[in-house]
């Protein structure tokens, strides 16, 4: 009877047959009197006893709480109240998202979708038992089950791969980038850097295509999930104080991967909801929870546009709107997938979006500014489609749509195997497929630019970047099936309405991209002086389009600064830089900078460099010291540096250079 109860209780158990695990939400119950006296002063006791184990800290407190008189358990009594409304309104919130995961339970078990989470814990255990298998995770060190013998069902999944474009080569590619990544993984100092994305990594390439990549991107999910689940909890990070935003964000990320690839871990779960709700050091109730500010560096619910200069939570640098939008967008989807409340939702972030639209090409952004424009990007779409699971529409984000498939050529033209990669899964999540020329162009250049040696990416940088460009360029040359259509997320469906109510009128409905660009277009041109102050943020386009432009805006051609366009003043300052004057250089000038240069290369002063390259990038650099100096050599050497920011700014800065060149060629000739 004992088991009985403890197993009814438990109320979680892992399907044999698939690996999907149902874990029955549970309401937030009471806490006594005791249990809050245990919270609020274990910190403090711990501190007060370095030296002292868990038991003994438990004996400490113990004594101290037969010490306590009536007035002080009241307050207690009072303080336990107080936490269930709070845990019981974080219930109330996360409703949506327990329905959602409801469903997704249903789908991947092939039930009703109206199957209750109690009917899903007795069916599964049901089938376990017919099946012969142990019913609990824990009762059984590993899930996996080696491969079975091929049969009809799975020859004709691997004939997918055969019949794709060069889908043999793909699969080669494919199976040998994941070795890779799991070899970067394996090597502990990695695995602390970016271990929780790894798990999501071979956890959403076994979601998005079929044996036998499917097969060996299982073989390592459980493996490292159980690793990371481990780590994390052996560092006791609740028990030394309280935890800074970047820690519980970084928590977030990984206890959302471990929830999704079915790894119980409740007890990592309450330590992030007890550090999300903690008031201050060692409970001091004076101090205030963290906000949205404090985790984002900004108020996604209050701030009207995206602060210029906020400093990224997880570096402390300053960074463009772009990346500090992106990075909220990431953090919030993860933290809502999680149930995890920090004060703002995904669509609080999402609805940002809009303020920087329409997107601009490479030519009227530095580099940086671009390539931080470009993640935004794919990762709305990445978020939108629970990284590459759900398909989406294209008029549910016409201008992502629009951006993409004008600027793949862009990202292959630089080598760069990070956007490519990104560029073509939001493609395929677009609905194109391999016989698309975009979608072959940049399966190409990825089968062309995996390293021999090592069957990574750009492996000139740190482990990391090598990792991410292996881990995206993996993902687009699967392939792809995705299992239905998003948004994956129903919170973000009213922002998405807003969008298309305001900017999809007919004739965007019945020629997408032609009015779509040539709405981008007229928003870049300078309206008639009347209106010129009526521009609002994010107000939407106008219904009916102007004249059709001679040329467009967003050609890479033209490498000469534009002026700022007025009906975008109520953007963020990078607008304004570019009514500024150039600086001219002269050869003693460039001279000097080239000094700089090598001496900040020498030290390692990345920073130094990046500003030193920027400053460069906006100084007017006429044709003829391009051809006189040594400067462009000493910028294209940096192409090869450690640092991957010094790298993109070179890349960039050396195409532009090289056009300029070309260009007065041309004009010469």
């Amino acid at each position: 009877m004992a088991g009985d109860t403890k197993k009814k209780a438990q109320q979680k158990v892992k399907d044999s047959a698939t690996g999907v695990e149902v874990a029955v939400p549970q309401p937030p119950k009471r806490l006594s009197a005791y249990q809050i006296f245990v919270q609020q002063q274990r910190d403090a006791t711990k501190a007060a006893n370095p030296a002292a184990n868990s038991q003994e800290i438990l004996g400490i407190l113990a004594k101290a709480w037969n010490g306590t008189g009536a007035d002080e358990r009241a307050k207690l009594e009072k303080d336990a109240d107080e936490d269930l409304e709070t845990k019981k309104k974080m219930w109330a919130v996360g409703e949506d998202i327990r329905e959602a995961e409801r469903l997704r339970v249903c789908k991947a078990l092939d039930m009703s979708d109206k199957t209750t989470w109690a009917s899903l814990y007795e069916k599964v255990v049901e089938r376990n038992e017919k099946l012969g298998r142990p019913a609990s995770p824990r009762s059984s060190k590993s899930t996996y089950k080696p491969p079975p013998k091929p049969d009809a069902a799975s020859i004709k999944k691997s004939r997918q791969w055969a019949t794709a474009f060069q889908g043999q080569t793909r699969r080669k590619a494919v199976l040998s980038g994941l070795d890779a990544i799991a070899a970067l993984s394996s090597d502990q100092a990695n695995f602390d850097q970016f271990g929780n994305d790894a798990i999501q990594c071979f956890y959403d390439v076994a979601r998005a295509t079929e044996d036998p990549v499917r097969a060996n991107a299982l073989m390592f999910v459980e493996q490292l999930a159980h690793k990371w689940r481990h780590r994390i909890l052996s560092r006791g990070w609740r028990s030394s104080g309280r935890p800074t935003p970047q820690q519980i964000l970084e928590t977030i990320v990984g206890l959302y991967c471990l929830e999704r690839v079915g790894v119980s871990a409740p007890k990592l779960k309450e330590d992030v909801v007890h550090a999300v709700t903690l008031t201050g050091p060692d409970a001091d109730d004076s101090l205030k929870p963290y906000s949205c500010k404090d985790y984002f560096g900004w108020d996604p619910v209050h701030d009207a546009t995206v602060p210029e200069g906020v400093a990224e939570v997880l570096s402390g640098e300053a960074v463009t709107v772009y990346r500090t939008l992106c990075n909220s967008l990431i953090h919030a989807f993860y933290a809502e997938r999680a149930s995890i409340n920090i004060g703002c939702g995904y669509a609080d972030v999402l609805a940002k979006v809009a303020t920087l639209r329409p997107y601009k090409s490479h030519g009227e952004l530095p580099w940086e500014s671009y390539v931080d424009q470009a993640y935004l990007i794919t990762h709305v779409v990445f978020t939108l489609n629970n990284w590459g699971e759900l398909a989406l529409e294209p008029e549910l984000l016409p201008h992502e749509h629009l951006f993409i498939r004008e600027n793949l050529g862009v990202a292959v033209r630089e080598r760069d195997a990070h956007l490519v990669g990104e560029y073509v899964e939001c493609l395929r999540a677009f609905g194109s497929d391999d016989s698309d020329p975009l979608i072959q162009l940049g399966m190409t250049f990825l089968l062309r630019a995996q390293d021999p040696n090592t069957h990574r990416w750009d492996v000139g940088g740190d482990a990391y970047t090598s990792y991410h460009a292996t881990m995206v360029a993996c993902q687009a040359l699967l392939v792809h099936t995705h299992r239905g259509y998003g948004p994956g997320l129903p919170s973000c469906v009213a922002v998405l309405e807003k969008w298309h109510a305001a900017e999809r009128p007919d004739d965007v409905r019945e020629n997408p991209d032609i009015a779509l660009r040539k709405r981008v277009d007229d928003k870049a041109r300078k309206p008639p002086k009347k209106e010129s102050n009526e521009e609002k943020p994010a107000s939407p386009r106008p219904q009916k389009p102007a004249a059709e432009p001679k040329k467009r805006p967003a050609a890479p051609s033209d490498q000469k600064k534009r002026p700022a366009s007025p009906d975008k003043s109520a953007k963020p300052p990078p607008q304004k830089k570019k009514k500024k004057v150039p600086q001219k250089l002269s050869k003693e000038d460039i001279a000097a900078v080239e000094a700089k240069i090598q001496e900040a290369v020498a030290g390692q002063a990345w920073p130094v460099a990046s500003k030193l390259l920027k400053n460069l990038a906006e100084s007017d650099v006429s044709v003829d010291l391009l051809k006189t100096t040594t400067v462009g050599k000493t910028v294209a050497a940096l192409k090869k540096a450690a640092d991957a920011k010094l790298v993109m700014a070179a890349k960039g800065l050396v195409a532009r250079w090289k056009q300029m060149v070309r260009d007065a060629d041309a004009a010469s000739s």
